[in-house]
């Protein structure tokens, strides 16, 4: 028969099993477990401090985005009125502009209508006196004078 069964040698092995038994526990309670607790409440106190930091730091980003949203906002607005402001004034002079052109193109108009007038006044004055050369000529030809 196997000694651990044998029936002699169970009081000695509770006895043993006991001892061994209220070493661990009292090792474990009074080294390990402390540390344990210890190590925990470092992390679980690291973890809600890390937590409070990051809540801090959402509510700074929050402030700085609106802010700087609000700024771009400003900007594009006054970008938009400086686009508006440069549209409407080149607006006003290319109106001039045009408004220049165009009385030059009726004084250059009105000038070339003049000089053709008076081009052809004069053609029609060289036309007159050549017809009046040329009729006096025709009258000399067939004898009339």
């Amino acid at each position: 028969m196997l000694p651990q069964l044998a029936v002699s040698t169970f009081p000695s092995q509770i006895f043993w099993v006991l001892l061994g038994f209220i070493c661990v526990f009292t090792f474990m309670s009074l080294l390990v477990s402390p540390k344990l607790r210890s190590t925990l409440e470092n992390r679980s106190n690291y973890i809600d401090n890390l937590l409070k930091e990051a809540e801090v730091l959402k509510k700074e980003t929050d402030i700085i985005v609106s802010s700087s949203l609000e700024e771009f906002n400003q900007s594009k607005q006054s970008i938009i009125q400086a686009e508006n402001d440069l549209s409407n004034e080149l607006k006003k002079k290319n109106s001039k502009k045009k408004r220049e052109l165009y009385k030059n193109s009726l004084d250059r108009l009105q000038n070339e209508k003049e000089k053709i007038k008076e081009m052809s006044e004069k053609t029609l004055n060289e036309l007159s006196a050549n017809l009046d050369d040329l009729i006096s000529l025709a009258m000399d030809k067939f004898g009339y004078k």
